[in-house]
């Protein structure tokens, strides 16, 4: 172990066991002074994430931990590197469940998605070298990111909205929707709020198309925004409220508790959810237009896996292509597959959206 003013440590690993002490020793350096302990607990993982792959794949290999400060800000970046067999295709290899192994395939899928930075060098026969960032004080990295895409789609109207993300150690979520073929905007809305203990997801479908509907789905959008919370039955009575006298429209909200793994949905009109990978899982959507009728909607929640995906979309994505493609596809990118289900699948005649959540925890 080299330990330079409590700054940087580094340490060869070559079994559980080296592996182990690394862990308690970086614990105790000091290098995660100031952290919380859910940051604590992320950058504990990353670290062993990256051990575990040196000893499954490279049987010997080094990790340093380095403690970066500046502008106000803390960042850990730690190094993993090896002189293994190497990936001859590290796109594939980034690509969820896969593995050229036994194992499940989540190591550096999920390291990518804890870290604010990540970067791989691989080679056959050359080794593999990982370098991961991710901020344990000051303005995270990912809020600057989601900050400077808002204020673009604010400033420059666009016919397609660019996808929007949501990431965290737990999961990873985006949303795609588009205009009817022929209109410049979109009677369709998806929104992702991220809250204290957990997430919630709207998807909209305002009746009819162009200007009218989109100014309504604008308006649900500030509804959502000013009270959105965990209770999405609620939720839902006092949007109806909201949008009596109005054409009306199809809303389904997905709640997720981070805390106990929990998925909470309730949906009125031509919207849907199943959950493509993982346990059946298939809620229903009541019939009823908000703002005109609001029906009874049943509690429905599942208990969240390891490796779940959970498709929502509105009629502009047809149930069955939709559900099929999503699976197949489950392994791709949350992003990725959201974009290609609205631009590959929506309806010539419609406008269309969706949601993809994915459960990595």
């Amino acid at each position: 172990m080299i330990d330079n003013a409590d700054r940087t440590l580094a340490f060869s690993v070559k079994d559980q066991a080296d592996l182990t002490l690394a862990l308690i020793k970086t614990g105790e350096s000091g290098l995660l002074r100031g952290a919380s302990e859910f940051d604590q607990t992320v950058v504990k993982t990353i670290f062993s994430e990256l051990g575990t792959n040196i000893i499954k794949y490279a049987r010997r290999g080094v990790i340093s931990v380095k403690r970066i400060e500046s502008a106000g800000a803390v960042d850990i970046a730690i190094e993993a590197s090896d002189m293994g067999p190497g990936i001859a295709d590290i796109e594939l290899a980034m690509q969820d469940r896969y593995s050229t192994g036994t194992s499940l395939g989540l190591g550096l899928p999920s390291v990518r998605r804890m870290a604010d930075v990540f970067s791989i060098v691989s080679a056959p026969g050359e080794g593999t070298q990982v370098s991961v960032q991710k901020r344990i004080q000051g303005p995270s990295q990912s809020d600057r990111a989601i900050d400077r895409r808002s204020a673009a789609l604010s400033a420059r109207p666009t016919v397609t909205p660019p996808v929007q993300l949501l990431r965290s150690p737990l999961f990873e979520i985006a949303c795609h929707f588009r205009p009817a073929p022929g209109e410049m905007v979109s009677g369709d809305m998806a929104a992702l709020f991220d809250l204290r203990d957990g997430v919630l997801m709207a998807l909209v479908d305002v009746s009819g198309h162009g200007g009218k509907a989109n100014e309504l789905a604008s308006d649900i959008r500030q509804f959502l925004t000013r009270n959105a919370g965990p209770d999405i039955h609620q939720l839902m009575s006092d949007l109806h409220g909201k949008l009596r006298g109005t054409q009306g429209a199809a809303v389904a909200l997905l709640y997720v508790d981070s805390v106990h793994a929990t998925a909470h949905f309730c949906s009125v009109g031509n919207t849907g959810a199943y959950r493509v990978a993982g346990p059946t899982w298939r809620p229903i959507s009541k019939d009823g237009v908000l703002g005109q009728r609001l029906p009874t909607l049943p509690d429905q929640s599942t208990t969240l896996q390891n490796g779940d995906v959970i498709l929502m979309w509105t009629d502009g994505i047809s149930e069955l292509a939709g559900r099929s493609y999503a699976a197949k596809n489950a392994y791709q990118p949350a992003d990725t597959l959201a974009r290609e289900l609205v631009t590959q699948l929506g309806r010539p005649f419609d406008d269309a959206s969706c949601i993809i959540f994915k459960w990595i925890a």
